[in-house]
């Protein structure tokens, strides 16, 4: 069960530190302008929220052996089939809801710091 949980962490977090990598490159390359560096993160972060909230929500019935999970495990298990499926179903939804709050929280204050910052600048 321990493996079950570290792979799926590792299968998150992997997924997550793409995006992070991808959203970095995108807000360095719009630094010229903070207030639109900004808003993009926040929609950024926003669409990769609710991705894994839509993911938490799907993950108990999709079929385990989709899984990276799964491949990672060596596509092996000692759990009989029924079992396999609740088990990293249900370790991948709490997994993929337990990162949707702090990456919801992050679109929230990427938004909030751009409203201050232009509020800042127009006056």
């Amino acid at each position: 069960m321990d493996r079950i949980r570290y792979y799926a962490e590792v299968s998150v977090l992997r997924a997550l530190g793409f995006a992070g990598l991808g959203l970095f490159t995108l807000m360095l390359g719009l630094s010229f302008d903070l207030y639109l560096a900004l808003r993009t993160a926040a929609l950024v972060l926003g669409v990769v929220g609710a991705v894994l909230v839509v993911k938490a929500y799907t993950a108990p019935r999709r079929n385990y052996r989709h899984t990276e999970v799964w491949v990672l495990l060596g596509r092996s298990i000692d759990f009989p089939e029924h079992r396999a499926q609740a088990i990293i179903g249900g370790v991948l939804s709490d997994t993929y809801s337990r990162y949707a709050k702090p990456v919801l929280a992050a679109a929230l204050t990427a938004w909030a710091l751009s409203v201050i910052y232009r509020l800042a600048v127009q006056g």
